[in-house]
């Protein structure tokens, strides 16, 4: 099948280039004869195009007649420069959605030139954007009605339709619409048989306990009562039911005592226990459970003490370094514990483990400790609420760490300001305030409110009050 879409497609291309009036490009020339065999399927914009991408003819019939030889057509080619023509467009849309149709592309003359005889002002070539066109559904006929769904009284009758004719194919659409039509149908008044209403409650028992006494429900055939030749209600009318009635009470009774069982230790102190059970009788018929506990636990002795094995205590605190201090040299700390939580007792285990743990250490102790700042807290809230002059801050801390045993307080004031920005114009049509920013304590650090290599979120505040527009 593929074999013959593509012959048909190249007949097609070939049929299309013909009746478009395009040239061709040809394998072979037969000098002898003036004419060209063996047509290239290939686009070409011109015999010049065909003889440089290795044509050997070129002319108007697909069949080869009115054939020019390359060697001619390269004789009479002019200069690149004296090309007539401007460049080609784009090829242009597919003709068909489906199936085989063109794209064609133009080209158009230059200004003062003239392009009779210098090629063609457009060319088509086929394409097919889908193999095939894709079939919508319809409709089949509507089928006959389906019999009434119930023989009597309102019912519902069907019939229903395909999409079959045709089917959807090649990605077509589904039919639209409704499968199935419904209509209701009437097919009479239908018997109606007659059926009980309910039981009515059952009587007072004959009796207040034992199993002879007997009690009574009745009930009526009205729902509904028999129409239209139905039924009469089958069955019994009253119902006779022999009571269930509780027998006496029977109160429990403790079984006797069973033997102790064993020490629940081997070393030590352990329990032991013993059990009864409520059944002598067992209560029954709503008699009491019986009184008193059902287990009795007391301790025993077991015939020796139970080992108790040892456990270390706590770690000592670290001693000092043996380093010498502030000189950044590694020394070592020691630090001991003992195996007395427990003392072990009673051929219980000794501890295992080290009592002496070492560590590596730097002697810092003493040393001086530069001060670095911690992070800034939120910017503070505008001084004024209106006009051009407000400014807000915010501050930061000297304790990340604090500078300690000489070391040097950290670079930097401890505060920045910005200016205000569009904020409203103050009632009254003053704008500007004359509001001084604050001077805060630097105590903790040197500067002019940056750190360096440091800038406010916004504005950076340099001495002068900003116009904050």
């Amino acid at each position: 099948m593929t074999g013959i879409i593509t012959v048909l497609l190249c007949m097609s291309s070939a049929l299309l280039a013909s009746l478009a009036g395009a040239d061709h490009c040809f394998e072979k020339y037969l000098p002898q004869k003036g004419r060209c065999r063996k047509p290239i399927e290939d686009n070409f914009v011109d015999g010049v195009d065909c003889c440089r991408r290795g044509g050997k003819g070129w002319g108007t019939n697909f069949r080869g007649r009115n054939c020019i030889s390359c060697r001619q057509i390269m004789e009479e080619q002019p200069e690149e420069d004296d090309d007539p023509w401007n460049p080609w467009s784009e090829w242009g849309e597919c003709s068909k959605t489906c199936e085989e149709g063109y794209s064609r592309r133009e080209r158009t003359c230059k200004d003062g030139h003239d392009c009779r005889g210098r090629g063609n002002s457009q060319q088509v070539i086929p394409c097919v954007m889908q193999d095939i066109c894709p079939v919508n559904g319809e409709w089949s006929d509507w089928g006959l009605w389906s019999s009434c769904s119930v023989t009597c009284g309102f019912g519902r009758e069907n019939r229903q339709r395909f999409c079959n004719n045709p089917p959807p194919q090649h990605g077509g659409r589904d039919c639209q619409g409704n499968k199935i039509q419904s209509r209701d149908c009437d097919m009479g008044n239908c018997p109606i048989d007659g059926n009980w209403g309910q039981w009515s409650e059952y009587t007072a028992c004959s009796k207040t306990c034992g199993s002879d006494g007997t009690r009574r429900r009745i009930r009526e055939c009205d729902q509904p009562p028999p129409m239209f030749g139905g039924k009469q209600c089958r069955g019994q009318s009253q119902q006779i039911q022999i009571c269930e009635l509780d027998p006496c009470p029977v109160h429990g009774s403790w079984s006797g005592w069973s033997p102790w069982s064993q020490c629940s230790a081997t070393c030590d102190k352990g329990r032991t226990s013993r059990r009864r059970t409520c059944t002598n009788p067992e209560p029954q018929f709503g008699g009491r459970d019986c009184e008193g506990f059902a287990k009795q636990v007391k301790r025993c002795n077991a015939p020796r003490r139970c080992p108790v094995h040892g456990g270390w205590s706590e770690w000592s605190k670290w001693g000092p370094c043996s380093a010498t201090p502030c000189t950044g040299e590694q020394g070592y700390r020691i630090r001991s514990h003992s195996c007395t939580n427990p003392v072990p007792k009673f051929g219980g285990r000794y501890c295992t483990g080290n009592i002496i743990d070492t560590d590596e250490c730097v002697n810092n102790v003493g040393c001086p400790v530069d001060g670095q700042w911690s992070e800034w807290k939120p910017w503070g809230p505008c001084s004024h609420t209106c006009g051009r002059g407000s400014f807000q801050q915010r501050l930061r801390s000297c304790d990340n760490p604090p500078p300690q045993n000489g070391g040097r307080k950290c670079v930097g004031k401890p505060y920045q300001a910005k200016t205000c920005v569009n904020l409203p114009a103050c009632p009254g049509g003053g704008d500007d305030i004359d509001v001084p920013y604050p001077d805060l304590d630097d105590s903790s650090g040197s500067g002019d409110g940056m750190d360096d290599g440091e800038s406010g979120d916004d504005e950076e505040y340099s001495g002068e009050s900003g116009s904050g527009e």
